[in-house]
């Protein structure tokens, strides 16, 4: 599944608006309301009136040139980490790989959730990590905790440098209630 940028969102709402409008338009004209129609046609005769209609026409062709190339495009496929052997390749899907991390960083003390996003740079692997802590968890301790388990793991079992790990604290959790017993 493609994951479609702040950018091609604005621009699919500003396209969703426009052809909302126009469909709107054309629902009153079949209604019998001819005000569009005569300021389209008062417009198409002046030379301001021309510019702004061949502005708007260009910008709904950008669009939709756009959009149609943002669907067309389609998901990206994932990218896989490849070795080499002797008897053959070996694939290893970058999906695996951040499901390893995710599991590794949640069996580290004091973290209470993580996902992992991973990323293949020239020179190694990068990964963002964003994690949710206990109360009162020392967060620079255990994110270089975390950074130093990913790093070694990583290269112990992919056999890939990381280059990088940013870590991203993104909630501190309260402690959870305990039932008492009396």
């Amino acid at each position: 599944m493609k994951i479609v940028g702040y950018f091609d969102r604005v621009i699919l709402a500003i396209y969703t608006i426009s052809l909302g409008i126009a469909s709107l338009g054309l629902i009153l004209l079949a209604f019998g309301w001819r005000t569009p129609l005569e300021y389209i046609r008062t417009s198409a005769l002046t030379i301001p009136g021309r510019i702004e209609i061949g502005i708007i026409g260009l910008v709904l062709v950008i669009v939709s040139v756009r959009l149609v190339g943002v669907g067309i495009a389609g998901s990206p496929r994932r990218r896989a980490i490849k070795h080499q052997l002797a008897l053959g390749d070996v694939r290893i899907s970058v999906s695996a790989v951040e499901g390893m991390v995710q599991r590794l960083v949640r069996n580290v003390a004091g973290v209470r959730d993580a996902s992992a996003v991973m990323e293949r740079w020239e020179d190694g692997l990068a990964v963002r990590v964003r994690a949710t802590v206990g109360p009162g968890e020392p967060v620079t301790e255990l994110s270089a905790t975390i950074q130093d388990a990913i790093k070694t793991q990583v290269q112990r079992v992919i056999g890939v440098p990381v280059v990088q790990v940013r870590i991203e604290i993104n909630h501190i959790s309260p402690e959870t209630r305990r039932s008492r017993v009396e």
